[in-house]
């Protein structure tokens, strides 16, 4: 899949960092929380207006602009990845889970036709500890990751695979009280940093923001906005 470490990147901002807020119904009434239907991500260029980076257009990559759906359970469902015109798509992933409820894949297509497969191995906490891509036409390994958790349950390190299952660099993310990822860094094998990315938010770096700004080593790259839909 293309660009499928960005994929990965942006997963990671988007939705550690996305809570389910409470309804604002009566004060005198304990409301449920509410349950997301959908996470909507556009990433844009920018213009400066008053000294603020404001959105400018909507930009065309293939992970820049997706559409992340839920189920009425909470379980991620369909991880689609629209066109600029956020309309048509380059391609769309469904999620696996086992009987258990444990999400153990997926499978990625492009114009309805399965192109590839992810295979999850989860650790004894249920999370995913390695995710093995496979082309489905010969069944031969393409890439992947291998993740590391703090304590916090936070993907602190993505160790990325080659077609032969080494790894030949990492990601290594840093995160604040929120659990809201503020820096983002590729290293080599011998821990140098090669690259870097940090993050501001809008209009406070906590579950609830809304844009997400990027310096990539420094300078200002990008605006990522976030809409989140719930189930009625």
């Amino acid at each position: 899949m293309k660009n499928a470490l960005l994929v990965v990147s942006l997963l990671l901002s988007l939705i550690t960092s996305c809570d389910q807020r409470r309804d604002e119904g009566h004060d005198e009434e304990l409301q449920a929380p509410l349950t997301i239907r959908e996470i909507i991500t556009r990433n844009y260029t920018f213009k400066m207006v008053g000294g603020e980076p404001q959105k400018d257009s909507v930009k065309e990559c293939f992970s820049c602009n997706q559409g992340l759906e839920y189920d009425e359970m909470g379980r991620e469902v369909v991880l689609r990845f629209y066109k600029s015109d956020l309309d048509s798509l380059y391609g769309y992933e469904v999620y696996r889970y086992d009987l258990a409820g444990q999400k153990i894949g997926a499978d990625y297509y492009e114009n309805d036709s399965i192109v590839t497969a992810y295979i999850y191995e989860l650790d004894s906490l249920g999370r995913i500890q390695i995710n093995r891509a496979i082309d489905r036409k010969t069944g031969e390994m393409l890439y992947g990751y291998r993740y590391r958790y703090d304590e916090a349950g936070n993907a602190f390190e993505t160790g990325n695979l080659n077609a032969d299952g080494e790894i030949y660099e990492y990601y290594r993310y840093a995160y604040n009280e929120f659990g809201v990822v503020t820096t983002e860094e590729i290293v080599d094998l011998e821990g140098n940093p090669t690259f870097e990315i940090q993050y501001e938010y809008r209009p406070k770096p906590d579950s609830n923001w809304v844009d997400q700004i990027s310096y990539h080593n420094g300078k200002l790259t990008e605006i990522r906005h976030r809409e989140i839909l719930y189930f009625n």
